[in-house]
């Protein structure tokens, strides 16, 4: 997996006035995370936990998912179909990517706390349909800064969760069609929520992302670019020529590996997993790597750039 400089996205919220973003900007990385959510589930894998700190930011902007923990795959995957969107007027061929997870149903309870799924919590067994209830509350949490059913425990917002409608704050302004696409998405029941019927098609035909060009997204310019932020390409020049010095066996020294396991750590979401295969129990989040505490990377303006390559698959044109 390439670096990414910008670090978790979970600190991009942190350090953003509100610790949220404007609606512009919530569904650039909305747009974004849907296509990565679309691939995972082409291949057959659900997901299970998305959440801010497990979005990457790479040099260039753009988004990368990260820790594969939770994650369930399909056995096989089956192949993505074929599907007409739209109405009598407009219409046009897209791909069912819920398809290639329909055959994956599982009991395992797992997820993080303040976006767990209701099915999850309930033990009925759930789908793929998890990941875009988990993208509902992505969108929320950009926008407000706060996830929609908090409670002062665990058994508080697992009880919100299950009972509690959505109430969106006053904080921000926001579209009507944004707060439809957010209420379509936390649907408690999983066979009528968006995305249960076509997968990602269904999230990138809502009203609320009109005006993403999808096949063109990953050339859009993203509102936050690290490369942009002085003390990242301070600590970057660090990096690229820091030479760490030799442990050494003398008492009293500090050896490499104390100082890497000296990088301060941060509790924000907390993971659950009571999946037997996965050894149970709460799992702890990671925390941010140090990048003085990394190896070196080659320099980044001659790293190839993953996304140039990029273009939406589930939207189909004819020619």
């Amino acid at each position: 997996m390439d670096y990414c400089l910008g670090g978790e996205f979970f600190r991009v919220l942190q350090s953003r006035p509100g610790k949220c973003l404007s609606e512009e900007d919530t569904k650039f990385y909305a747009a974004e995370v849907t296509c990565a959510l679309e691939y995972l589930h082409l291949n057959g894998f659900v997901y299970r936990d998305l959440k801010p700190e497990n979005i990457l930011l790479h040099e260039t902007g753009h988004i990368m998912l990260t820790d594969f923990d939770l994650s369930k795959q399909s056995s096989p995957p089956g192949p993505p179909t074929i599907m007409k969107i739209g109405n009598m007027f407009t219409s046009y061929m897209a791909l069912d990517t819920r398809s290639c997870t329909a055959a994956l149903r599982t009991n395992s309870f797992v997820g993080t706390e303040e976006y767990i799924a209701p099915e999850v919590i309930r033990g009925v067994g759930h789908t793929a349909a998890v990941d875009w209830w988990t993208l509902g509350i992505l969108i929320f949490e950009m926008l407000f800064g706060t996830t929609p059913f908090k409670g002062k425990d665990r058994n508080t917002t697992f009880r919100n969760i299950l009972k509690s409608e959505v109430v969106f704050p006053t904080t921000q302004e926001i579209s009507s069609t944004c707060k439809s696409l957010i209420r379509k998405l936390l649907i408690k029941n999983d066979t009528t929520r968006l995305g249960r019927k076509g997968g990602a098609s269904d999230i990138k035909t809502a009203p609320w992302f009109s005006g993403i060009t999808w096949a063109l997204l990953r050339h859009r310019a993203p509102p936050i670019i690290p490369l942009e932020d002085p003390i990242k390409l301070q600590l970057l020049n660090y990096a690229l020529t820091y030479i760490p010095p030799l442990p050494t066996t003398t008492e009293g020294s500090t050896s490499k590996d104390d100082l890497n396991n000296n990088t301060t750590k941060h509790k924000h979401h907390n993971n659950i997993n009571n999946n037997n295969n996965n050894g149970g129990g709460k799992r702890a989040d990671s925390g941010s790597l140090d990048i003085e505490s990394e190896k070196l990377y080659e320099n980044t303006s001659m790293r190839k750039n993953p996304f140039d390559k990029f273009s939406s698959v589930t939207i189909l044109h004819d020619v």
